[in-house]
């Protein structure tokens, strides 16, 4: 009986060790791969654990031309050493042509990616407000920190601004932006009420960051902020980030019009 326990014991333990091999061989070919190309093909194979997502991939930058800003190249410097996994600069590169839905796994580095995309838009823009909004003050604070440790555009300010702040010092600090690169950090509540009660000047945004993006259903904050400037025909560039975006393919289809992403 013995013997037969530790044959089993052995056999076990070889077991695990070929799962926990296995792992490390698909986070690799993930970080090898090269990002699918649309929602619509993520919805239909919904196998999205190791996987980047975007609607546009290009391996030349400079052939990336947005609709509403001059050709630019990505990555571009950051203030502190970063050095982007393959995988992140093409998404960043993806986004930067195209509204883009980016899905990675959680702590693969979404956050350097839109570091990646916002440095890239704002720095070909003289002026304007690269929105990243996330659900809740911590993220907020998370992804702020790493702006601030690595952006490197010259003169941008940078701000977390949330329902702390009166809505009329708010309105104030909006009007002392007019003319500067800024990276505003706000909760999508706080996006929309600003927005609708005319204190946030919607045709100053050239840029939206949607962090957590699988919310954007239908009656989220996340997706009336893109309808309000839709509707008043602001059209920024749109970066959304989710490790999961959803559980059936018209789900993620549905996340994707909410936000102007072509599914």
């Amino acid at each position: 009986m013995a013997s037969v326990s530790a044959s089993r014991g052995v056999k076990m333990t070889r077991i695990l060790v070929e799962n926990q091999l296995q792992k490390r061989r698909d986070i690799r070919a993930m970080k090898a791969a090269q990002p699918e190309l649309s929602c619509r093909a993520l919805a239909k194979s919904l196998h999205t654990s190791f996987r980047v997502v975007s609607d546009a991939l290009t391996s030349d930058a400079s052939e990336l031309v947005p609709t509403n800003r001059p050709a630019i190249a990505c990555p571009v410097p950051t203030k502190e050493a970063l050095a982007p996994r393959p995988y992140q600069a093409s998404a960043a590169r993806a986004s930067i042509g195209r509204n883009t839905l980016l899905v990675l796994p959680t702590g693969l580095g979404k956050t350097i990616v839109a570091l990646l995309h916002v440095q890239a838009i704002l720095s070909s823009a003289p002026a304007g407000i690269s929105l990243m909004m996330a659900p809740t003050k911590a993220l907020l604070v998370q992804h702020r920190d790493l702006f601030q440790r690595h952006l490197a555009i010259p003169g941008a300010a940078l701000a977390i601004v949330d329902g702390e702040t009166t809505p009329d010092n708010r309105r104030t600090f909006y009007q002392s932006l007019a003319g500067k690169r800024v990276v505003l950090f706000m909760t999508p509540q706080t996006v929309q009420h600003d927005l609708e009660k005319g204190r946030l000047p919607r045709e100053a945004i050239i840029d939206l960051v949607v962090d957590e993006a699988h919310h954007a259903t239908r009656g989220d904050p996340y997706a009336l902020v893109y309808t309000y400037l839709r509707e008043h025909h602001i059209q920024p560039r749109v970066l959304a980030m989710t490790a999961s975006p959803g559980e059936t393919e018209q789900r993620i289809i549905d996340v994707c019009q909410n936000l102007g992403i072509n599914p």
